[in-house]
């Protein structure tokens, strides 16, 4: 056991922390919260399917364009195509479903 924490001939252990490593404790610790449990079960099938859908489906990865007004203006675009395919399937859906009860 002794010998996977120490290190080199002097077996001295060396501990490193992070520049950021309270800050990442204090999210850990707040994120085990009941509270923090609820909003993250609304976010899961919320907020996540979206990038479900881009990521794969629309190829988006990356931005080609580099700056932030640019990167802005890119997600813009990629948005306003993921709601527009939403929109017309949504409005297929809608023209079967009527259609169906007209018939």
């Amino acid at each position: 056991m002794q010998a996977g924490c120490l290190i080199g001939k002097s077996k001295q252990r060396c501990v490193t922390h992070q520049e950021f490593e309270q800050a990442r404790q204090k999210v850990i610790k707040r994120m085990r919260s009941t509270e923090a449990r609820e909003v993250y079960q609304v976010r899961k099938w919320l907020c996540e399917p979206p990038f479900a859908v881009m990521k794969p489906h629309m190829k988006v990865r990356r931005f080609l364009l580099r700056g932030l007004e640019n990167v802005k203006t890119g997600w813009l675009g990629i948005c306003t195509s993921f709601n527009l395919s939403k929109l017309v399937r949504e409005a297929f859906r809608m023209r079967t479903r009527f259609s169906t009860m007209l018939a």
